[in-house]
């Protein structure tokens, strides 16, 4: 049986970060694959996707409109690695092409880079790199005298959105004691039941 035809929409950089080799040879035993690092839809991108039968796309992918069966007919599937596809394909190849996408691998390294911002914030980082680099000690004495005012321990934090990213934030976030306020229409009573607040 002929292996599918699969096009990888991926900067060299961002694929391997995604298929490092023992994941590249498995491609290639199941897949006749080529990868292409076309930010936006070219002639060569165009021709690779007229044989092309499944896409992997990332973020760093063209984003795809309704004429995208035109160009590439024997296209059936999509598959999208991160976790955002509504914004990146017209709605009418939802309803066309079986899409899927892959949030969870993301997540954590995103909820990571918020838990850094928020640390970062709270303690007021830049002000304190700054009076550092200054010649003056007064900021020494003011925070051996009377202790820094800046901490995340115990604070309240509002966050719109309770998703895998949320979830992961608030779980990296455990060893503040912070309460959280959160917003999100769609998650249910009994996801954010797992999720209590501190005593």
């Amino acid at each position: 049986m002929p292996r599918p035809n699969l096009i990888v929409c991926a900067g060299s950089e961002l694929f391997a970060s995604f298929f490092p080799l023992p994941q590249q040879r498995r491609l290639s035993r199941l897949f006749r694959w080529h990868r292409d690092g076309a930010r936006k839809i070219t002639p060569a991108l165009r021709q690779q996707l007229a044989g092309a039968e499944a896409l992997v796309t990332t973020w760093d992918s063209p984003h795809f409109s309704d004429d995208l069966l035109r160009f590439a007919p024997r296209l059936r599937i999509i598959s999208h690695c991160g976790g955002e596809v509504k914004s990146r394909f017209a709605q009418s190849l939802f309803d066309r092409l079986t899409i899927t996408a892959a949030p969870e691998p993301m997540a954590r390294a995103t909820a990571e880079m918020g838990a850094a911002f928020l640390i970062y914030c709270a303690r007021n980082v830049d002000f304190y790199r700054d009076q550092l680099r200054a010649s003056s000690n007064r900021i020494y004495d003011r925070v051996h005298l009377r202790g820094a005012a800046e901490s995340l321990v115990g604070r309240e934090v509002a966050m719109i959105g309770f998703g895998r990213i949320g979830r992961a934030l608030v779980d990296l976030m455990r060893g503040f004691d912070l309460r959280w306020l959160v917003y999100d229409p769609y998650a249910s009573k009994s996801l954010t039941l797992k999720y209590p607040a501190p005593a």
